[in-house]
């Protein structure tokens, strides 16, 4: 099913505010005519060219047109996209033959809030020319959790091979421009998953705008013409082949792709308050430069925010520690814990049950608030401005919007520290900004003078995963029982505790720690607070049976499982390194009637591995992974009485190189099949050259998942 939305075009990096929308279909041309009306022969191309006939689909054209109009004291902008796509095998008919979209959508962020109105138009062209729109009536709500969305469903009927879908939607919003407004920036590949015959992107905007565009990896450069107030600027191209090699991929770092963002300010006074990097108006920017970042810290230095240093001591005293005894990096420590706790861990139960909506800082305030910390405990620190990873190198920077923030001590032994978050850690640097090279400042006020420094990278051995199973045949004979515990350290951890920790799970301890306030509301709310509390557990509670489910059905590979006695060890919070949880499981599919024997299906014991299809065996394009990473898997599989085990040799495998490996062994002990395995990814980028490496401890696990063993009787 397709979504209708911006981010199917383009990563969306800020959110439009529209205290009022204007329907375009008001216009004196109906707005199906003037997009499906265009002369250009390249919009009424109905012909695939023949060397892609065999793919799964070609997309005939692409266009993305981007207004923004000046209109008194509002900026109307308008976004349009118009493809066409020729569908050639049943998969890509199953993918187009349904799509979703927004008719209306809320608005949040600047002076308001407001609703956005999206226009659509669908139609098929049958191979004999046969044009069919498609009855937008026959499109169905969907609930969604937000009340002021009208989330449709459309099913496009007798879709088949051959047929050319073409669609189209249209977003129109009116901003109220009381000062500045930066516009959503935006980042698109050329290539995807099939061809494009002819792709085009323009915006127009009056001449006292400000465009900032920037083509990356080859990328085509844009052409720009000034037609009375406005300037159009158009980027064009064709014959884009399809991406191959996609896994493991970050595609702003390695495909073809544009950024713009538009600009505005109502007084020409107020540039210098435009907090986003731009030029002069009317001229393209299309770099970020040291001295431009070095400006937006001199600005952001210009803020101030407060730290209380009183109940900070307080709270240490509660803990038998005093700051005289502490040094700089314990100080640090202990005060960004502490803060954690105040805008994030002590709000949690009212934003949560519906009694509060503020959790959190931005990281502009979050760099703010350490900077107040630190000169509170006249502790010396750093800012470090660093470019998130998916988006490219500094070299490729063009909006605020792509920057993350961390925070330093100072010293030989730094300490580092990233916004406050559900599940806080120190001196893990988040795996979005490691090996990237980054501006480091100092945390005083006013020094805006900046170097570059490449940050550290984790080990692969820092960030493990590892599972305990003890395994044995259930007593219908037809199913295996597992007892499973998982140890998760480093950059491995967050993902499971965002699904598997919920807040009732730390929070009393966390609140007896900080001397948290119980959440009180005024008597007439407190029913519903009862209610709010019964609501939450309830849908956590089947949101990780859920969860876990998938999980022991993708990692099996089984249907239906049973699960249950799910039990946190370790939660991995303020200082803890080791997240640790574990729960049972009851699986099908693993253990296969043979006569009087059983087949074992022993490899899947380690879990599902990544199977790398055939046209992905060769790669062109760099291998972009998280982060640096390992697993193990210590087995323990119970032989039933009566039994012995034959084919544990295929179970031995060593395959290793300088970019990870895999490596297992098995024994016989006692009454137990014993095995043990190790994956690993030594790095968190490879060069494609090292594809091939990758590819064969990747092929051996994905092959071990395969192996059976026999389960002998007598």
């Amino acid at each position: 099913m397709k979504r209708l939305s911006t981010l199917l075009i383009i990563l969306v990096l800020g959110s439009f505010v529209a205290p009022q929308v204007l329907d375009a279909q008001s216009k004196k041309v109906p707005l199906k005519t003037k997009i499906w009306g265009k002369k250009d022969a390249v919009f009424s191309n109905t012909t695939v060219p023949e060397k892609w006939k065999e793919e799964s689909a070609v997309i005939l054209f692409q266009d993305y047109k981007y207004t923004f109009d000046k209109r008194g004291s509002y900026v109307l902008a308008e976004r349009t996209f118009h493809t066409r796509v020729a569908l050639l095998d049943n998969n890509a008919v199953t993918e187009y033959s349904e799509f979703s979209f927004n008719e209306r959508y809320r608005i949040n962020g600047g002076f308001g809030r407001s609703r956005g109105k999206t226009i659509t138009g669908f139609k098929v062209i049958k191979p004999n020319g046969v044009e069919k729109i498609i009855d937008l009536d026959n499109a169905v709500s969907v609930e969604t959790d937000s009340k002021s969305d009208n989330l449709k469903k459309l099913a496009i009927p007798n879709l088949e091979v051959g047929d050319i879908i073409d669609y189209f939607y249209h977003e129109v919003e009116e901003h109220a421009i009381q000062t500045n407004r930066a516009f959503t920036p935006a980042i698109t590949t050329l290539s995807g998953d099939y061809p494009v015959d002819y792709m085009r992107l323009q915006f127009e905007v009056e001449k006292n705008f400000f465009v900032n565009y920037r083509p990356v990896n080859g990328a085509p450069q844009i052409k720009e013409k000034e037609v009375d107030k406005l300037k159009i600027y158009t980027v064009e191209a064709t014959d884009i082949e399809k991406a191959k090699g996609t896994d493991w991929i970050y595609p702003y770092c390695a495909l073809p792709a544009i950024k713009f963002q538009v600009l505005y300010t109502r007084y020409k006074r107020m540039e210098g308050y435009l907090y986003n990097f731009h030029g002069q108006p009317g001229e393209l920017k299309t770099e970020v430069t040291r001295s431009d970042v070095e400006k937006f810290y001199g600005k952001l230095s210009g803020f101030t925010e407060y730290f209380n240093l009183k109940p900070f001591k307080v709270h240490l005293e509660t803990q038998n520690m005093s700051l005289k005894n502490m040094t700089d990096n314990e100080k640090a420590i202990e005060m960004y814990y502490y803060l954690n706790n105040l805008y994030v861990g002590a709000k949690l139960e009212k934003y949560y049950l519906g009694f509060g909506s503020d959790l959190g800082k931005s990281a502009y305030e979050f760099v703010l608030i350490m900077r107040a910390a630190f000169k509170a405990l006249d502790v010396k620190g750093e800012i470090i401005v660093g470019m998130e990873r998916a988006y490219g190198s500094m070299e490729d920077l063009l909006f605020l919007e792509e920057l993350d923030f961390l925070v330093r001590t100072q010293g030989d032994d730094p300490v580092y520290f990233s916004n406050f978050s559900l599940h806080p850690e120190v001196n893990a640097i988040p795996e979005t900004l490691e090996g990237t090279e980054a501006y480091v400042f100092k945390l005083s006020q006013g020094n805006n003078i900046a170097y570059k420094e490449t940050l550290p990278i984790s080990k692969y051995q820092d960030n493990h995963y590892k599972t305990i199973s003890k395994i044995k045949m259930n007593e219908d004979e037809e199913r295996l029982d597992l007892d499973l515990q998982f140890k998760l350290t480093g950059l491995n951890k967050d993902w499971y505790q965002q699904r598997y920790v919920y807040m009732y799970d730390y929070l009393p301890k966390e609140n007896q720690a900080y001397n948290n306030e119980e959440i009180s509301v005024p008597k007439k709310q407190r029913q519903k607070l009862k209610e709010s509390k019964a609501e939450y557990l309830k849908s956590v509670k089947e949101s990780r049976q859920k969860t876990l489910e998938a999980m022991v059905s993708n990692d099996y590979d089984t249907e239906d499982p049973e699960v249950s006695n799910f039990e946190i060890q370790k939660i991995a919070r303020f200082g803890e390194t080791d997240f640790v949880f574990g729960f049972d499981a009851t699986v099908d599919g693993l253990l296969k009637p043979a006569g009087s024997n059983y087949l074992l299906s022993a490899g899947l014991f380690i879990g599902g591995q990544r199977e790398i299809a055939e046209e992905d065996m060769t790669r062109t394009i760099p291998v972009h992974m998280s982060s640096a990473r390992s697993y193990s898997n210590e087995i323990a599989f119970t032989i039933p009485e009566g039994y012995t085990v034959e084919g544990i040799e295929k179970l031995n495998m060593d395959v290793q190189n300088e970019t990870g490996g895999f490596v297992s062994s098995a024994k016989i002990k006692g009454n137990q099949l014993l095995i043990d395995t190790q994956k690993w990814y030594a790095n968190n980028t490879e060069p494609a050259e090292n594809w091939s490496k990758m590819l064969e401890f990747l092929e051996a696990a994905y092959e071990f998942t395969g192996v059976q063993v026999l389960l002998k009787k007598g």
